[in-house]
């Protein structure tokens, strides 16, 4: 009789473990997509930003990170140097406007910087 009273911590043990693996796969294939959907962002941004005729040829890029914790938000980094202030303003509306229905779930850093050496070396 007493072989069967350890069968039942055995089946417990072993249907906590298949759920530790569920929630954990789970877990990962969240990740997996916000990473997925996060860098199908960046690459809109970068493209928008490459595109535009503003700023064609400037060193400014976009990059996206997307948190450990699922419920904090991607952040999208626009980072580079442009020559004028007025480039370091469309760079940024750019990258709004191509997250315009996206924004409230996408914080935004603007790291471009304002160069005025490379306005130099331009003339």
């Amino acid at each position: 009789m007493n072989g069967g009273t350890g069968f039942i911590p055995l089946v417990f043990a072993g249907v906590v473990v298949l759920l530790a693996i569920a929630v954990v796969g789970r877990l990962l294939d969240l990740r997996r997509r916000r990473e997925d959907e996060a860098l199908g962002l960046q690459s809109r941004v970068s493209d928008a930003l490459m595109l535009e005729p503003g700023l064609s040829g400037l060193p400014v890029t976009a990059n996206m990170h997307v948190p450990l914790w699922p419920r904090k938000p991607p952040t999208l980094e626009i980072v580079g140097r442009v020559p004028t202030p007025d480039q370091h303003e469309l760079a940024a509306r750019v990258a709004m406007r191509t997250l315009a229905e996206r924004a409230e779930q996408v914080v935004v850093e603007d790291k471009v910087w304002v160069d005025p050496v490379m306005r130099e070396h331009a003339a």
